[in-house]
């Protein structure tokens, strides 16, 4: 408990100074928001971290209240398809904490596939936003293929063992669709996917 009360003094000034602010009318930068943002990521990823070593996490008592309770994976006709309850970050952005938080997220849900792809796989990404200015390009898919690895479900993410295609779309709903697929059936895998989508 210790290490989290550290963990907290990290917190408690950006939230005393943000509600000071607030409180006061005062403009407040998109710069400093970010600060808050990545304090409070910080904290939470360190907290949940800190659960799962002592064991408590195993019972997922504060899941019910997050993000990381709607990820979840299913095995659909020979690929793999990938809910992740949010929109992939943006590569230029400082979002580590998201970024691994994405990746650990992935490998649990997915870590009863292991060894389901031993050759070169598609990953196919679509990402739905509600921002209509969100540039498909300009977001990263490392947390994806890290945490595949990590469970083990494919490979490797090198030239030889994966290849990925990814679209956006407009959505009111903030969320993440992911199909992993063999390389040797794409075409008619993503025919299916078209079909039913």
């Amino acid at each position: 408990m210790q290490e989290i009360k550290e963990i907290l003094k990290e917190i408690v000034p950006y939230a005393k100074d943000l509600i000071s602010v607030i409180g006061n009318g005062e403009d407040v930068s998109e710069e400093y928001f970010k600060d808050v943002a990545r304090a409070i990521e910080k904290f939470r990823y360190q907290y949940l971290s800190y659960m799962k070593d002592i064991d408590v996490i195993e019972e997922r008592p504060l899941e019910l209240a997050t993000v990381d309770a709607k990820y979840y994976s299913k095995y659909i006709d020979g690929y793999l398809y990938i809910y992740i309850p949010e929109v992939m970050p943006f590569i230029k952005g400082l979002e580590y904490w998201t970024n691994d938080r994405i990746k650990t997220n992935l490998a649990r849900v997915c870590e009863q596939y292991m060894n389901t792809f031993t050759d070169k796989v598609c990953i196919y990404v679509k990402v739905y936003s509600s921002s209509k200015k969100s540039d498909i390009d300009n977001r990263t898919i490392k947390p994806i293929s890290d945490g595949l690895i990590n469970a083990g479900v494919i490979q490797d993410d090198n030239m030889e063992k994966m290849m990925y295609i990814a679209e956006g779309v407009y959505s009111e709903e903030n969320y993440t669709e992911v199909y992993v697929i063999d390389y040797k059936i794409i075409a008619k895998t993503l025919k299916t996917v078209f079909d039913t989508s």
